[in-house]
Protein backbone atom coordinates (compact mmCIF):
# COMPACT_ATOMS: atom_id res chain seq x y z
CA UNK A 1 0.00 0.00 0.00
CA UNK A 2 1.04 3.62 -0.54
CA UNK A 3 -0.09 6.80 1.22
CA UNK A 4 -0.36 10.31 -0.21
CA UNK A 5 -1.17 13.41 1.88
CA UNK A 6 -3.33 16.37 0.90
CA UNK A 7 -4.61 15.36 -2.54
CA UNK A 8 -7.57 17.28 -3.94
CA UNK A 9 -10.85 15.38 -4.22
CA UNK A 10 -11.12 16.40 -7.88
CA UNK A 11 -7.71 14.80 -8.59
CA UNK A 12 -8.71 11.50 -6.98
CA UNK A 13 -12.35 10.72 -7.71
CA UNK A 14 -14.39 11.01 -10.88
CA UNK A 15 -17.68 12.80 -10.55
CA UNK A 16 -20.28 11.98 -13.19
CA UNK A 17 -23.35 13.08 -11.23
CA UNK A 18 -24.99 16.49 -11.06
CA UNK A 19 -23.75 18.63 -8.15
CA UNK A 20 -25.28 21.87 -6.98
CA UNK A 21 -22.99 24.89 -6.74
CA UNK A 22 -22.25 24.30 -3.06
CA UNK A 23 -21.17 20.67 -3.52
CA UNK A 24 -19.28 21.46 -6.75
CA UNK A 25 -17.34 24.26 -5.08
CA UNK A 26 -16.42 21.96 -2.22
CA UNK A 27 -15.48 19.19 -4.66
CA UNK A 28 -12.97 21.41 -6.47
CA UNK A 29 -11.45 23.02 -3.37
CA UNK A 30 -11.34 20.29 -0.72
CA UNK A 31 -8.48 17.89 0.04
CA UNK A 32 -8.17 14.46 1.61
CA UNK A 33 -5.96 14.27 4.68
CA UNK A 34 -4.52 11.03 3.29
CA UNK A 35 -5.21 8.79 0.35
CA UNK A 36 -4.24 5.13 0.62
CA UNK A 37 -3.64 3.44 -2.72
CA UNK A 38 -2.64 0.09 -4.12
CA UNK A 39 1.04 -0.31 -5.11
CA UNK A 40 0.18 0.92 -8.63
CA UNK A 41 -1.39 4.11 -7.16
CA UNK A 42 -5.05 3.17 -7.66
CA UNK A 43 -7.25 4.75 -4.94
CA UNK A 44 -8.06 2.24 -2.21
CA UNK A 45 -9.33 4.31 0.74
CA UNK A 46 -9.37 7.88 2.04
CA UNK A 47 -8.39 8.58 5.65
CA UNK A 48 -9.59 11.69 7.45
CA UNK A 49 -8.21 12.74 10.81
CA UNK A 50 -11.01 14.27 12.88
CA UNK A 51 -9.42 16.54 15.46
CA UNK A 52 -11.12 18.52 18.23
CA UNK A 53 -12.62 21.05 15.79
CA UNK A 54 -14.64 18.39 13.96
CA UNK A 55 -17.47 18.78 16.46
CA UNK A 56 -18.49 22.28 15.35
CA UNK A 57 -21.47 22.61 12.97
CA UNK A 58 -19.51 24.08 10.04
CA UNK A 59 -16.95 21.27 10.07
CA UNK A 60 -19.68 18.65 10.46
CA UNK A 61 -21.39 20.08 7.35
CA UNK A 62 -18.12 19.82 5.40
CA UNK A 63 -17.62 16.25 6.60
CA UNK A 64 -21.11 15.34 5.38
CA UNK A 65 -20.28 16.71 1.92
CA UNK A 66 -17.04 14.77 1.74
CA UNK A 67 -18.76 11.57 2.87
CA UNK A 68 -21.42 12.07 0.19
CA UNK A 69 -18.91 12.64 -2.60
CA UNK A 70 -16.84 9.60 -1.60
CA UNK A 71 -19.91 7.40 -1.39
CA UNK A 72 -21.06 8.53 -4.84
CA UNK A 73 -17.62 7.71 -6.21
CA UNK A 74 -17.43 4.34 -4.44
CA UNK A 75 -14.33 5.32 -2.46
CA UNK A 76 -14.37 4.09 1.16
CA UNK A 77 -13.54 6.76 3.71
CA UNK A 78 -12.16 6.05 7.17
CA UNK A 79 -12.52 8.72 9.84
CA UNK A 80 -10.09 8.45 12.72
CA UNK A 81 -9.19 10.40 15.85
CA UNK A 82 -6.37 10.40 18.38
CA UNK A 83 -7.55 7.12 19.92
CA UNK A 84 -6.91 5.34 16.62
CA UNK A 85 -3.26 6.38 16.44
CA UNK A 86 -2.16 6.78 20.07
CA UNK A 87 -3.84 4.01 22.06
CA UNK A 88 -2.50 0.48 21.65
CA UNK A 89 -4.19 -2.82 22.36
CA UNK A 90 -1.79 -5.76 22.66
CA UNK A 91 0.81 -3.52 21.01
CA UNK A 92 -1.36 -2.63 18.00
CA UNK A 93 -3.08 0.66 17.22
CA UNK A 94 -6.68 0.63 16.02
CA UNK A 95 -5.62 2.25 12.74
CA UNK A 96 -3.16 -0.54 12.03
CA UNK A 97 -5.80 -3.15 12.97
CA UNK A 98 -8.36 -1.62 10.62
CA UNK A 99 -5.99 -1.21 7.65
CA UNK A 100 -4.57 -4.72 7.94
CA UNK A 101 -7.98 -6.33 8.44
CA UNK A 102 -9.25 -4.61 5.29
CA UNK A 103 -6.21 -5.82 3.34
CA UNK A 104 -6.53 -9.37 4.64
CA UNK A 105 -10.27 -9.46 3.93
CA UNK A 106 -9.53 -8.57 0.31
CA UNK A 107 -6.87 -11.30 0.05
CA UNK A 108 -9.22 -13.78 1.72
CA UNK A 109 -12.01 -12.97 -0.76
CA UNK A 110 -9.64 -13.37 -3.71
CA UNK A 111 -8.44 -16.74 -2.41
CA UNK A 112 -12.03 -17.82 -1.91
CA UNK A 113 -12.91 -16.88 -5.50
CA UNK A 114 -9.99 -19.04 -6.70
CA UNK A 115 -11.25 -22.00 -4.68
CA UNK A 116 -8.29 -21.96 -2.29
CA UNK A 117 -10.61 -21.42 0.70
CA UNK A 118 -14.03 -23.11 1.10
CA UNK A 119 -16.88 -20.80 0.08
CA UNK A 120 -18.77 -21.46 3.31
CA UNK A 121 -15.87 -20.30 5.49
CA UNK A 122 -16.29 -16.79 6.94
CA UNK A 123 -13.41 -14.38 7.45
CA UNK A 124 -12.75 -13.85 11.17
CA UNK A 125 -9.88 -11.55 12.28
CA UNK A 126 -9.58 -13.40 15.61
CA UNK A 127 -8.92 -16.67 13.75
CA UNK A 128 -5.67 -15.43 12.18
CA UNK A 129 -2.95 -17.40 13.97
CA UNK A 130 0.06 -15.19 13.23
CA UNK A 131 1.23 -12.15 11.26
CA UNK A 132 4.66 -13.72 10.87
CA UNK A 133 6.21 -11.92 13.83
CA UNK A 134 5.82 -14.88 16.15
CA UNK A 135 3.01 -13.47 18.32
CA UNK A 136 -0.03 -15.74 18.38
CA UNK A 137 -3.43 -14.39 17.26
CA UNK A 138 -2.24 -10.77 16.83
CA UNK A 139 -5.58 -9.48 15.49
CA UNK A 140 -7.54 -10.78 18.46
CA UNK A 141 -6.92 -7.56 20.35
CA UNK A 142 -8.93 -8.56 23.40
CA UNK A 143 -7.47 -12.07 23.85
CA UNK A 144 -5.45 -11.14 26.95
CA UNK A 145 -8.25 -9.06 28.47
CA UNK A 146 -10.87 -11.77 27.86
CA UNK A 147 -8.67 -14.43 29.47
CA UNK A 148 -8.22 -12.18 32.51
CA UNK A 149 -11.94 -11.42 32.83
CA UNK A 150 -12.92 -15.03 32.24
CA UNK A 151 -10.56 -16.25 34.97
CA UNK A 152 -11.82 -13.59 37.39
CA UNK A 153 -15.47 -14.56 36.84
CA UNK A 154 -14.92 -18.33 36.89
CA UNK A 155 -12.88 -18.20 40.09
CA UNK A 156 -15.85 -16.66 41.83
CA UNK A 157 -14.43 -13.74 43.81
CA UNK A 158 -18.03 -12.59 44.20
CA UNK A 159 -18.55 -12.21 40.43
CA UNK A 160 -22.03 -13.29 39.36
CA UNK A 161 -22.17 -12.18 35.71
CA UNK A 162 -20.19 -10.76 32.79
CA UNK A 163 -22.43 -9.17 30.15
CA UNK A 164 -21.82 -7.36 26.85
CA UNK A 165 -24.59 -5.36 25.14
CA UNK A 166 -24.32 -3.70 21.71
CA UNK A 167 -26.75 -1.39 19.90
CA UNK A 168 -26.76 1.50 17.46
CA UNK A 169 -28.20 4.99 17.07
CA UNK A 170 -30.03 6.62 14.16
CA UNK A 171 -26.71 7.35 12.41
CA UNK A 172 -25.71 3.67 12.68
CA UNK A 173 -23.02 4.53 15.20
CA UNK A 174 -22.43 1.48 17.39
CA UNK A 175 -22.59 1.70 21.18
CA UNK A 176 -21.63 -0.89 23.78
CA UNK A 177 -22.23 -1.41 27.48
CA UNK A 178 -20.26 -4.12 29.28
CA UNK A 179 -20.41 -4.93 32.95
CA UNK A 180 -19.29 -7.40 35.59
CA UNK A 181 -21.62 -7.95 38.53
CA UNK A 182 -19.67 -8.50 41.74
CA UNK A 183 -22.09 -9.23 44.53
CA UNK A 184 -24.60 -6.39 44.44
CA UNK A 185 -22.16 -3.96 42.82
CA UNK A 186 -21.15 -3.29 39.24
CA UNK A 187 -17.96 -2.62 37.29
CA UNK A 188 -18.80 -1.31 33.81
CA UNK A 189 -17.52 0.40 30.66
CA UNK A 190 -19.26 2.23 27.84
CA UNK A 191 -17.80 2.95 24.42
CA UNK A 192 -18.86 3.71 20.87
CA UNK A 193 -17.59 3.33 17.31
CA UNK A 194 -18.73 5.64 14.51
CA UNK A 195 -20.30 4.21 11.37
CA UNK A 196 -17.46 3.58 8.91
CA UNK A 197 -18.03 2.77 5.24
CA UNK A 198 -14.50 1.38 5.05
CA UNK A 199 -15.08 -1.33 7.67
CA UNK A 200 -18.79 -2.08 7.41
CA UNK A 201 -18.22 -5.83 7.71
CA UNK A 202 -16.08 -5.56 10.84
CA UNK A 203 -17.59 -2.76 12.91
CA UNK A 204 -19.08 -5.23 15.39
CA UNK A 205 -15.71 -7.00 15.62
CA UNK A 206 -14.02 -3.67 16.35
CA UNK A 207 -16.41 -2.48 19.05
CA UNK A 208 -16.35 -5.86 20.78
CA UNK A 209 -12.56 -5.86 20.79
CA UNK A 210 -12.30 -2.32 22.15
CA UNK A 211 -14.99 -2.94 24.76
CA UNK A 212 -13.33 -6.09 26.12
CA UNK A 213 -9.92 -4.35 26.20
CA UNK A 214 -11.33 -1.42 28.16
CA UNK A 215 -13.09 -3.77 30.56
CA UNK A 216 -9.78 -5.57 31.08
CA UNK A 217 -8.19 -2.23 32.01
CA UNK A 218 -11.05 -1.45 34.39
CA UNK A 219 -10.78 -4.86 36.03
CA UNK A 220 -7.03 -4.44 36.53
CA UNK A 221 -7.65 -1.06 38.18
CA UNK A 222 -10.30 -2.61 40.43
CA UNK A 223 -8.02 -5.47 41.50
CA UNK A 224 -5.28 -2.94 42.28
CA UNK A 225 -7.71 -0.93 44.42
CA UNK A 226 -7.79 2.04 42.03
CA UNK A 227 -11.33 1.59 40.70
CA UNK A 228 -14.54 1.67 42.73
CA UNK A 229 -17.71 -0.32 42.02
CA UNK A 230 -21.14 1.28 41.92
CA UNK A 231 -24.29 -0.08 43.60
CA UNK A 232 -26.46 -2.14 41.30
CA UNK A 233 -29.46 0.17 41.89
CA UNK A 234 -27.44 3.11 40.50
CA UNK A 235 -26.22 1.09 37.53
CA UNK A 236 -29.77 -0.03 36.77
CA UNK A 237 -30.66 3.54 35.77
CA UNK A 238 -27.64 3.77 33.45
CA UNK A 239 -28.34 0.31 32.02
CA UNK A 240 -32.02 0.94 31.25
CA UNK A 241 -31.42 4.39 29.72
CA UNK A 242 -28.64 3.11 27.42
CA UNK A 243 -30.62 0.01 26.41
CA UNK A 244 -33.67 2.05 25.43
CA UNK A 245 -31.69 4.80 23.70
CA UNK A 246 -29.63 2.47 21.51
CA UNK A 247 -31.92 -0.56 21.30
CA UNK A 248 -29.29 -2.77 22.90
CA UNK A 249 -29.09 -6.51 22.26
CA UNK A 250 -27.17 -9.13 24.18
CA UNK A 251 -23.86 -9.82 22.45
CA UNK A 252 -22.09 -12.08 24.95
CA UNK A 253 -22.92 -13.29 28.43
CA UNK A 254 -21.61 -15.34 31.33
CA UNK A 255 -24.05 -15.68 34.19
CA UNK A 256 -27.36 -13.86 34.52
CA UNK A 257 -27.37 -10.11 34.00
CA UNK A 258 -30.00 -7.41 34.35
CA UNK A 259 -33.14 -7.72 32.28
CA UNK A 260 -33.02 -5.68 29.07
CA UNK A 261 -35.99 -3.27 28.99
CA UNK A 262 -38.40 -3.70 26.09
Amino acid sequence: MRAFPKLRLSDVIDNDTYLDSDHFSYFTRSHFDFLVTTPDAKPFMAIEYDGPFHSNPEQIARDVKKNFLCKEAGLPILRINANHVLRKYRGMTLLRWIIEIIQMQRSFDEAQEKGEIPHDEAFDPAAIISDGSGKAWPYWLSATAMAQINEFVLKGQGARAWITLIGEDDDQKLHSLEYIRIGDEILYVRTSVRNQDAITAHQYDLIREVTHCEMGEQLTSFIQGEQQLIPIRNFQLIHDEVCRRFNMDLSESMGTGLEIPK
